[in-house]
């Protein structure tokens, strides 16, 4: 591991979200179910819009229209997982920090995040 990666892992399991998460039951629950919660809402809504795109609608709406609604919804499901995310990997970080799926994850994350930025423009 880098020695910034290694830095900011330490600051990360030093913090106080580190020190909330380990002494406060209802705060990890918080933060692990947000996360989860937060995940299926930007999967959700992008499966609606593709469904839709796809033919299998049942209202008479354009997929533009729904994806307008949908998007703010998206938007702020994906910045729920931003920061619960980040308090889910603070008590470990340095274990999140080697592992390839948590790359793999924060790659698609990225992805995600500029295709429905692309895909707002249009």
């Amino acid at each position: 591991m880098p020695p910034w990666l290694q830095a900011l892992s330490d600051w990360l399991e030093s913090g106080f979200i580190t020190h909330a998460i380990l002494n406060s039951e209802a705060f990890s629950d918080f933060s692990g179910y947000g996360h989860y919660i937060s995940f299926f809402v930007v999967v959700g809504a992008s499966l609606t819009v593709d469904l839709h795109i796809l033919g299998f609608n049942s209202r008479p709406h354009s997929a533009r229209d729904l994806a307008q609604w949908l998007f703010p919804w998206m938007w702020g499901a994906l910045a729920m997982a931003i920061i619960t995310g980040i308090i889910y990997l603070a008590p470990s970080a340095s274990a999140f920090f080697v592992s390839s799926y948590f790359y793999s994850k924060l790659g698609a994350m990225i992805l995600g995040a500029f295709t429905m930025f692309r895909s707002e423009e249009h």
